[in-house]
């Protein structure tokens, strides 16, 4: 288990450095938004996981300024994404590729496509029985894409999935037995959902947890510990919250 903190006097800490991960079973753990990686070099994806049973948890991450990389490369099985925020990604924020029983739970994932050319999750060739549950997907080209071959079993539920340029989620051609469901809302996208797929199956929206509800926890698990009266965290989380209810009404 690697602990990072922050250690800046403004309370937040930006490291410059891309994280290559190989060794298996490792544990990345940092207290939330206040430890940032955002590296400068535009070589590589800022966070890249190549072994298996890794868990990473409480990011900010991003990319550098240029370039087309990734923010977090998955490409180990039985891989743990959680209570992170990543933003600003040149190219995708979270790509999934020959990996399978990941997950991204909690997480915030928008602002990513900066090129022209990203999504906020893509689940490219050979990525299955992979989970992305009670995340925030916003203002990225597509939120979730799926495309390749062997991509299957895969599922997307309780989420919020809004104001994307081109679709919420993205179904695509030869891919199969994806699930979207458990009462995600999925709403001012261009266009919300497109199944090019099979046997794909996208649940009704309704009942079930509110926006509100799913933004607060999110928000609360990224932010983690950091929400008393006066703290940047507490202050972060009441705007972010504040914007993402408005947008999505």
């Amino acid at each position: 288990v690697i602990f990072c903190r922050p250690t800046g006097s403004s309370g937040e800490t930006i490291s410059t450095e891309q994280i290559s991960i190989t060794k298996s079973n490792l544990k990345l753990r940092g207290p939330g938004v206040s430890m940032q990686l955002i590296p400068s070099d535009t070589s590589v994806a800022t966070l890249r996981v190549l072994a298996n049973n890794v868990e990473i948890s409480g990011f900010y991450i991003s990319t550098a300024s240029s370039g087309t990389r990734n923010a977090i490369e998955i490409s180990g099985d039985n891989v743990l994404i959680r209570d992170s925020w990543v933003n600003n990604a040149r190219g995708h924020g979270i790509y999934l590729s020959s990996t399978a029983r990941s997950r991204i739970l909690t997480t915030v994932i928008e602002n990513c496509g900066l090129s022209g050319t990203g999504n906020g999750i893509f689940m490219d060739t050979d990525t299955t029985q992979s989970l992305v549950s009670r995340c925030i997907i916003s203002e990225n080209i597509n939120g979730v894409s799926l495309s390749g071959t062997n991509v299957e079993n895969n599922i997307i539920e309780n989420s919020i999935i809004y104001n994307n340029t081109i679709y919420g989620v993205t179904v695509g051609s030869g891919v199969s037995q994806t699930m979207v469901r458990g009462q995600n809302t999925i709403v001012n996208n261009s266009t919300n959902t497109i199944d090019s797929g099979t046997n794909t199956f996208i649940e009704s929206q309704a009942g079930g947890a509110s926006a509100s509800d799913i933004a607060d926890a999110v928000w609360d698990e990224v932010i983690s510990s950091h929400t008393t009266s006066g703290s940047t965290g507490r202050t972060l989380k009441d705007t972010k919250l504040k914007a993402t209810l408005a947008s999505i009404k």
